[in-house]
């Protein structure tokens, strides 16, 4: 699985759409079957329900990786 959680103090931690793509298709090239994948602001790194930031997520992934199933979700950030 492959997740967007908390933010944290690591700097490695994927924010913008091109981060959480790039972080999900290393996973998937390590065996990951499903991926789950939170957005966030790239602003504030807060967790976000924006389309758009999934839209380019997803496109992104999609580009490289058509067989990984993708779990989208906006538990966190469908609020606002």
């Amino acid at each position: 699985l492959f997740r967007s959680g908390p933010l944290s103090k690591n700097p490695a931690q994927p924010i913008t759409p091109r981060q959480i793509a790039e972080s999900g298709l290393e996973a998937a090239e390590a065996g990951a079957a499903i991926l789950h994948v939170h957005v966030r602001d790239p602003k504030t790194g807060e967790f976000s329900g924006e389309l758009g930031l999934y839209e380019e997520a997803v496109g992104l992934i999609r580009e490289r990786n058509t067989d990984v199933i993708l779990n989208l979700t906006t538990g966190l950030g469908s609020g606002f």
